[in-house]
This record gives C-alpha cells, structure tokens and sequence, in this order.
C-alpha cells in the first residue's frame, strides 16, 4: 500500500523534472507535461475542462521565457540549402519595412563600381579642388542606394558607413582626396612624390545625413594640375575606379 502510494508522488517528480528539462523545449512538448502533473497533483474531481485552463495558465506565465531562450528560425530555399537564425544572448528585434521586405545575410549592404576609360574620359587636366570623372558605371546591387549625380559626384542615399576606394592613373606628382558633402576628408589623401605608380586610395566614410555626396579630387591648394594618363604602361585604355561599399 505504501509504495502504491509513493508511486505518484516519484511520478510526479519525475514529470517535474522533465518539466525543467524542457522549459527551453516546445510549447506542444510542454502542454503535455503540465497536464499530467496536474492530473498527479490537483483533486480527482477537477473536470478535463478545468485542466486545460489551468495548462494554458502556465504556458502564459512562462511565454516570455518560450520566445526569448533556445528557440531559433530556420530557412530553407527549397534545394536543401537551410540557413539557421539564432537571438543573441541579451535579445533582440528584426524589423521590416511595412509592404514587406529583406533580410540582408551579407556584411556588404549595397555596392557600386564607377570608372573611367583613358582616352576619352578625363581629357582635360584636373585643377585643384576638382573632381576626378568617373562617367561609366560597373556593376551595382542594383538598389541604387549609390548612384551618380553627374559624371564626377555620387550619391549616398543612406545615413551609414561606406567603405571608399578609389584609384587612378596620374601623370605628375599629385595628390588626390575625398570631399563628402562639400567638405574635404583630410584622412583620405593619398600622393606620391615621384614615380609612375597610380595613385590608390581606401578608406572609412561615415555619413550623417541622407543622400551625402562624395567625389574624388585633387586637393584645394594644391599646385599641379593632374593628368590623368591615357594608356598608361601600353596601348590599351586604362582605367580608373571609384568603388564604393555600405558596411552599416
């Protein structure tokens, strides 16, 4: 008679225990175990009604804890290539735009390449504080949250970081910057004193107001007028590039 007594109780510690083992489990999981433990528990003369409010009172208090630990959303494009999403470990809140739209899993938010073919773009000698030419366009994202205003001036829809780079073919010892919206970015210059390597450039740009301009010139102050060199090192047109990336 004891130990037909003592059953219940191991049982019901049992189903405690599987409770606590699959608080980070399913909802449909745990509903189960509530129900029995409260059957074990609870009088006999409770009705199947009364039982499944009294689950569903538990799966509520413990809501909170359901969506935020162990749970995470997995994505298949139907050619069983899965991508898994997972909160963070101080949580967190994906928001789209109303109408629908997309979650981004590359660290390059947009991009676009513009360029220049020599001869033909930049015939005139750049003077300074002018803009170098880049009145081709490569390849983009497609967004078009970086586009050009004119052949030397883009834009940059965003408020973010945008990683610039920036190369071009010179003829004279030079120097060659970015202006963003006006203002001359004293970090980004590059030059060379002799040589005939071209002049490269790369840095961080972050902007703090929506559609920032940006071009690539030759410095104010600066002396020289730059040439940029047509066919340099052969008989092809050579290029210049101005590449730019959203980071954040």
């Amino acid at each position: 008679m004891l130990f037909n007594k003592a059953l219940p109780i191991r049982r019901g510690f049992f189903y405690i225990t599987l409770f606590l083992r699959l608080h980070l489990s399913s909802q449909m999981k745990l509903s189960y175990v509530c129900r029995e433990v409260i059957k074990i528990f609870v009088p006999n003369f409770l009705t199947n009604t009364m039982i499944k409010f009294s689950v569903l009172i538990i799966l509520f208090v413990f809501s909170d804890s359901f969506a935020q630990v162990g749970h995470s959303l997995q994505i298949d494009d139907g050619s069983a290539h899965y991508t898994i999403i997972k909160g963070s470990g101080s949580g967190g809140t994906y928001t789209l735009p109303t109408g629908g739209g997309t979650i981004q899993t590359s660290s390059v938010l947009s991009f676009a390449d513009f360029f220049a073919l020599m001869p033909g773009d930049n015939p005139v000698p750049i003077a300074a504080a002018t803009a170098v030419g880049f009145p081709q366009n490569g390849p983009s994202d497609g967004s078009g949250s970086i586009s050009r205003l004119s052949p030397t001036t883009f834009n940059l829809s965003a408020i973010g970081t945008y990683e610039v780079f920036f190369q071009v073919s010179v003829t004279e010892p030079g120097q060659l910057m970015l202006r963003v919206n006006g203002v001359e970015l004293a970090y980004s210059v590059v030059g060379r004193a002799t040589g005939t390597n071209q002049l490269t450039g790369m840095c961080l740009v972050t902007t703090s107001v929506i559609n920032s301009t940006i071009e690539v010139i030759n410095p104010s102050g600066n002396a020289p007028q730059l040439t940029i060199t047509p066919a340099a090192g052969g008989t092809h047109p050579v290029s210049g590039h101005l590449v730019i990336k959203r980071l954040q």
